[in-house]
């Protein structure tokens, strides 16, 4: 269970830095 979620981690936590980075990209070039 442990194992699983320390293998987990890193893949969701670059998921949501990568949407996060296209919205913000999205963001600057809408202006």
């Amino acid at each position: 269970e442990r194992e699983n979620f320390r293998f987990y981690f890193p893949v969701t936590t670059s998921i949501v830095i990568s949407l996060l980075l296209s919205l913000l990209f999205w963001l600057f070039f809408r202006r």
